[in-house]
């Protein structure tokens, strides 16, 4: 990284406002984004999930990135998720200080970690750029003033175990300008101090004035050896996750056919119902108990729901 660009990390103000409209892939068009039943938002930033909702919320432009960094977000991940959990989508704020005025910029990829990168555990799960066939795989293009949305549903991001996080992270293609972007945003305005979630942010390069002279992950931290060298808040990113859903959680309070994440006897009233009424909903396993299930009923299916449901979700 060139210290020159990156003394003053924040390089302006961008605003979020209106409705969110998200940039899906390379050659692909605006779309609106919603959450289907299942999915959860893992987040570090200050905004609600849904930010068409958020008017006027300023941000700081993290600029002045050369190609071939990455900046990247470390984002937590809820007990409450079951494993096997697939990252399905991720979100990247992208504007300048004029947001909706500058062109689209092609940058270099999408890369996704089990694990957070700050730590040597960190797996490679998935880098847009390199596809299974071979071919130029998914480029990202990056909409100025937009919560850019990246579908990689198709793409099987998952995870068979749960890592404490997930690191979502944007390699650039090409150099970010350090006074107006467009480029990546943090939650914090400008003039605010310089909060940040330690271990929640981390960047890829090098920072020879403090001993980082070979390409490596490192927090981006604030006023170091006399530089001010942070990302002024949290970086604005998000990835969007599916989890297993727990066969046992399918009611809520009086019998309600709606999972409430617990399990209680509403839980085995309904299922028991579903099952002697021949729903084909009651058919969750297979023969000698697999968990796929053979579109048939039989003890197989009750001694699977009574396991997931002793074992609790």
């Amino acid at each position: 990284m060139r210290v020159a660009n990156h003394k003053r990390r924040s390089g302006g103000q961008c605003v979020l406002g209106g409705a969110s409209v998200v940039a899906m892939l390379a050659g692909s068009a605006l779309a609106q984004s919603g959450l289907a039943p299942g999915e959860r938002i893992l987040k570090n930033d200050r905004f609600p999930d849904d930010v068409s909702t958020v008017a006027d919320a300023q941000m700081s432009i993290q600029a002045g990135f050369d190609a071939g960094e990455i900046a990247a977000a470390i984002l937590p991940v809820p007990a409450s998720l079951r494993p096997p959990i697939k990252v399905k989508r991720v979100q990247i704020f992208w504007a300048s200080t004029s947001p909706q005025t500058q062109p689209n910029s092609t940058q270099g990829s999408i890369v996704v970690y089990s694990g957070s990168v700050l730590q040597p555990n960190a797996i490679l799960r998935f880098d847009s750029e390199v596809d299974a066939a071979g071919g130029d795989g998914l480029i990202p293009v990056m909409t100025d003033g937009f919560l850019n949305e990246f579908d990689f549903g198709t793409e099987n991001i998952t995870l068979t175990t749960r890592p404490d996080f997930i690191t979502v992270g944007l390699r650039f293609g090409a150099a970010t300008n350090q006074s107006i972007g467009p480029s990546v945003c943090s939650d914090r305005p400008p003039g605010q101090p310089q909060f940040q979630t330690p271990g929640r942010n981390a960047l890829y390069g090098t920072w020879p004035e403090v001993g980082i002279t070979q390409t490596q992950w490192f927090q981006p931290l604030t006023n170091v050896a006399g530089f001010q060298f942070g990302v002024s808040g949290n970086l604005f990113m998000r990835a969007i996750v599916q989890d297993t859903p727990c066969v046992a959680d399918i009611a809520g309070p009086n019998q309600q056919s709606n999972p409430d994440g617990v399990t209680t006897a509403d839980d085995i009233i309904v299922f028991l119902g579903r099952y002697f009424a021949n729903d084909p909903r009651a058919n969750i396993a297979g023969p000698n108990q697999s968990t796929i299930p053979d579109n048939t009923l039989t003890a197989d299916d009750i001694i699977v729901f009574l396991g997931a449901y002793f074992a609790g979700c």
